[in-house]
């Protein structure tokens, strides 16, 4: 692990076990130093998204704390290519992708989302 403080990587494996039983496929679960990546791909859209769970933990924190994080998508291509001259928008797969990880949080006992912001993937 990259800081021996970084918290997370339980609340990646609950999220990651929850969007499989939805139907996405996890590709890779990796710690860095701001929190841990988890990247998902929605196979009915040809999309694979990085879930990033950036923890706002220092490293004097007490570790039985309550931990915030600020969670973050970003699609691995922002644009896909059918064609040469033609692509598709992806910011409607980006939506439900993240619908269904807040949902997942959202009905997850002890979770409290605080803030939500929209950035269109257009």
């Amino acid at each position: 692990m990259v800081n021996s403080f970084m918290s997370g990587h339980a609340l990646a494996l609950f999220v990651e076990k929850r969007m499989e039983a939805k139907g996405y496929v996890k590709d890779a679960l990796i710690d860095e130093d701001w929190g841990w990546l988890l990247m998902m791909r929605d196979p009915d859209h040809d999309l694979a998204v990085e879930v990033c769970f950036h923890s706002l933990a220092a490293e004097d924190d007490d570790p039985a704390a309550d931990h915030q994080f600020y969670v973050t998508f970003e699609p691995a291509r922002p644009v896909l290519r059918r064609w040469f001259f033609l692509s598709r928008n992806i910011s409607a797969a980006v939506r439900r992708l993240s619908d269904a990880v807040f949902s997942v949080l959202s009905e997850s006992e002890g979770v409290i989302i605080s803030k939500t912001e929209e950035i269109p993937f257009d």
